[in-house]
């Protein structure tokens, strides 16, 4: 994985080591890569399954479902608290 980036990772993993910020530098790798495979995904599901808007569109129509989903409304969350009680059959005291 670092061989794709770096000529030479081991003098990069030393340095780091050195410096005391391997964690760090492993925790920004990791969102790079995890960033870089999302709009991977993003992409290739785009050019196989969606022809009626533009990849921006599209990219803006997963936005506003993520941030869609990330409101709680407190009476959604009342209803779904009572539906979870009378599926499991919780008897509260």
């Amino acid at each position: 994985m670092l061989y794709k980036r770096y000529a030479n990772p081991h003098d990069l993993i030393d340095s780091m080591l050195l410096s005391n910020g391997f964690s760090d530098f492993i925790s920004h790798l990791i969102d790079q890569i995890n960033k870089e495979t999302e709009e991977q995904v993003q992409w290739e599901f785009y050019l196989h399954k969606v022809s009626n808007m533009t990849f921006s569109q599209y990219l803006k129509s997963i936005e506003e479902s993520q941030k869609s989903k990330e409101e709680i409304k407190p009476q959604n969350l009342e209803t779904t608290i009572k539906e979870t009680i009378n599926i499991f059959n919780i008897e509260l005291n």
